[in-house]
């Protein structure tokens, strides 16, 4: 993704919300879908892509159907490097609205094509998403601190740099460091019961 060209700020029309992952209970895409339900009135020009598979891709639909935004989710199922690449260049806004996670590789891929990010504190994302790139919040199930972070970013979509962004994710997530931060966690494990 670091090697990915991506241009300065350049914001759609509609706006173009993106989260990529398994469409499963632990990603909880539902809430991103009722979160755009709660703010189609005031933000009418977003589109949410979600690229993914998995057992909750109907109920993701019906769940659509059912608030009237299916005109603004286009579900993209699986897809690959190369697509989810291109799909990052086209996004305005990634959220990740995960319940829990570890190490949210799509998070990192995200901020190193340089795209705003939007997450749920859940032990894991908020420690990936770096300073400035974005916006971490509370969980909860029917999407309301989803859907005013959504509503803020898009506010203030112009004070987020693309370029920095990718520059903040590559001093903490090239391979380099990545390898770094990996060793000293390895080090540590191995020596840290050694008299």
């Amino acid at each position: 993704f670091f090697d990915a060209e991506i241009q300065e700020n350049k914001t759609h029309n509609p706006i173009h919300l993106v989260t990529v992952g398994h469409l499963n209970h632990q990603k909880a895409q539902d809430r991103i879908v009722k979160a755009i339900a709660k703010i189609k009135n005031s933000h009418s020009n977003i589109r949410l892509s979600i690229a993914g598979g998995g057992d909750c891709e109907n109920p993701l639909k019906e769940i659509a159907e059912k608030l009237g935004v299916t005109d603004r989710v286009n579900f993209l199922g699986a897809i690959g490097r190369k697509e989810i690449v291109s799909l990052l260049k086209t996004a305005d806004i990634f959220i990740l609205s995960s319940r829990y996670e570890n190490c949210p590789v799509a998070l990192i891929e995200a901020q190193a094509m340089g795209v705003p990010c939007i997450c749920t504190i859940n032990n894991g994302s908020e420690d990936i998403l770096l300073p400035g790139c974005g916006k971490a919040v509370i969980q909860d199930e029917e999407g309301e601190y989803l859907s005013k972070a959504i509503s803020d970013t898009i506010n203030t979509l112009g004070q987020y740099k693309r370029l920095g962004i990718r520059e903040e994710a590559y001093k903490n997530f090239s391979p380099e460091k990545f390898a770094e931060k990996f060793y000293t966690v390895w080090e540590s494990a191995i020596f840290q019961n050694k008299p």
